[in-house]
């Protein structure tokens, strides 16, 4: 492997149980029995408190699970490449143009006139701030 950030992720890195994490996470079954468990939770206290949620934690909770995995579908291959950071870098770009209209063209009840400005800074500047100290970062092993 290279030492870019943008490498591909090689067969073996994570936790597996060889020791080697690699710094990549590994989704096990108990972290998802986990994450269920606190959504049933969530879901029966908002019932005991009758707090009227019950039926948009769990829609909610459906709809992260279906769309992380179509998510996954789509990223997987972009995210395998390890000749040039293009590809990741437009679909960074389409993630930050969807999030801004999705904050932006909510339909809230409470907003202000300057909202996609702020917005688009914000993600703006994060992308830049990546795009100038993520190598410096991922040398660093942050």
């Amino acid at each position: 492997m290279t030492d870019s950030p943008f490498t591909a992720v090689q067969a073996g890195d994570g936790i597996d149980g060889d020791g080697d994490s690699g710094g990549i996470p590994y989704l096990t079954s108990q972290n998802v029995l986990l994450s269920s468990i606190l959504i049933l939770s969530a879901a029966t206290l908002s019932t005991a408190l009758n707090l009227h949620l019950t039926t948009r934690i769990l829609i909610a909770a459906t709809r992260c699970v279906l769309q992380l995995h179509m998510l996954s579908h789509i990223l997987g291959p972009v995210l395998r490449t390890d000749t040039t950071p293009w590809p990741v870098l437009g679909m960074t770009t389409a993630f930050l143009v969807l999030g801004l209209l999705e904050a932006v063209g909510n339909n809230a009840k409470y907003t202000f006139w300057g909202m996609p400005g702020v917005v688009g800074v914000a993600m703006g500047s994060a992308m830049v701030m990546h795009l100038a100290f993520g190598r410096y970062l991922y040398l660093c092993g942050i």
